[in-house]
């Protein structure tokens, strides 16, 4: 694991409650890395990603979507990850926009490349 991806877990897993398992959504997630060693680190947490391009090999299970409409019903996860994806994203501030896609039983982690570690 390369330093960012440590140090992305580190913060992630202080964000998320350490209650009961959780089912999470990364959202842009790439290979999953990240996604990958939060759920090692975390044995409460269990992670599936989607992203508009799907890689031939990820760290965790991946589903294509079109960038705008997450294909899962209403709270089927406890939150969701914008890691590194707000950049990305034309018009997208916050996370709102994913909120309006699916409702989500828990809160939501953003992260960007702006960001200070």
């Amino acid at each position: 694991m390369n330093r960012r991806v440590s140090i992305l877990v580190d913060r992630l897993s202080r964000l998320i409650p350490e209650t009961q398992p959780l089912q999470g959504l990364d959202v842009g997630c790439g290979s999953g890395e990240v996604a990958y060693w939060l759920t090692q680190n975390r044995s409460n947490i269990s992670l599936q990603g989607v992203d508009i391009l799907v890689r031939s090999q990820t760290h965790i299970p991946v589903q294509q979507f079109d960038g705008l409409t997450l294909p899962f019903a209403d709270n089927s996860v406890d939150f969701i990850m914008l890691v590194a994806l707000v950049c990305w994203a034309d018009g997208v501030a916050d996370g709102r926009h994913t909120s309006k896609n699916i409702q989500v039983s828990g809160s939501s982690a953003i992260t960007s490349g702006g960001i200070r570690w």
